[in-house]
């Protein structure tokens, strides 16, 4: 049975995905699509290119001043960022210009800001399919894209489970970031607008991503203590934290294995 990896999108919290990713590879199991939204879309980019867990978590941490001058690309019309030194980031990054010269299928899960539609990107230039899957509305710049204006595909699609079903019969896994706690106590107080807006954003995100949650053969869930919508602070600021995340991924992923094992054994 072919496996798919449906990764979600979630900011930093999208480290998790390497935890996941760590556990399947100690496991024996090949993984044959890739389909991701925004951080999704990066981390499954990166290892779909042929670079290793360990290589991916010390190029996104060792390499955090390019990144820094990458978003310092200031552009004030329609975004705070233009996105253009990101591209050329992600293409140093990725080593690789065109999605068939990728080691695994790959998916790029964006939307199109006019339409709202849903639109997966399998061809065409890698670097510029990624930023479009990334680019959070406000944040960057929108990306054309064989036509269409692009933007961040955790809009219609946080966890690509429906990407991955669109192409073939694979067994999908899917990790969702988005299951943020519902209830909090009545007690507890929100410091200004930057919480509250992260408190309603991590709501709604929560139930967009659940909309889609029962296509998947097998859902995946990391328990990461981050609230912050993309989490730059976080990721600028401490590396622990970052291993913290992956940590998180490997635990959720390593708690599922044994039933994970046991469906793809029931399939042969």
């Amino acid at each position: 049975m072919k496996i798919a990896l449906a990764l979600g999108s979630g900011g930093v919290r999208g480290f998790a995905h390497l935890g996941v990713i760590k556990v399947l590879e100690e496991a024996g199991l090949e993984i044959d699509l890739i389909a991701g939204t925004s951080a999704g879309s990066l981390v499954g980019a990166l290892y779909a290119s042929g670079k290793s867990v360990n290589e991916i978590r010390d190029l996104l941490l060792e390499e955090k001043a390019q990144m820094f001058w990458a978003l310092a690309d200031i552009y004030w019309k329609h975004a705070l960022i233009s996105g253009g030194k990101l591209d050329k980031l992600l293409s140093k990054w990725l080593a690789v210009d065109s999605f068939s010269d990728l080691k695994i299928k790959f998916v790029a899960v964006c939307c199109d800001l006019y339409t709202a539609e849903q639109v997966d990107i399998a061809d065409g230039n890698l670097a510029n399919a990624v930023r479009a899957s990334m680019a959070v509305p406000t944040l960057f710049k929108p990306v054309n894209y064989f036509g269409r204006k692009l933007v961040d595909g955790g809009l219609c699609s946080p966890v690509p489970i429906k990407a991955c079903k669109q192409i073939a019969d694979y067994f999908v896994i899917a990790v969702n970031l988005d299951n943020h706690q519902l209830y909090i106590a009545p007690d507890v107080e929100f410091n200004g607008l930057k919480d509250n807006a992260n408190r309603a954003l991590n709501i709604m995100r929560h139930y967009l991503a659940k909309l889609e949650l029962d296509d998947a053969d097998l859902l995946i869930e990391p328990k990461i203590d981050l609230v912050s919508l993309v989490g730059i602070k976080e990721y600028f600021v401490d590396h622990r934290k970052m291993d913290d995340v992956i940590a998180a991924g490997e635990i959720a992923m390593r708690n599922q294995l044994p039933a994970l094992l046991a469906m793809l054994a029931a399939k042969e």
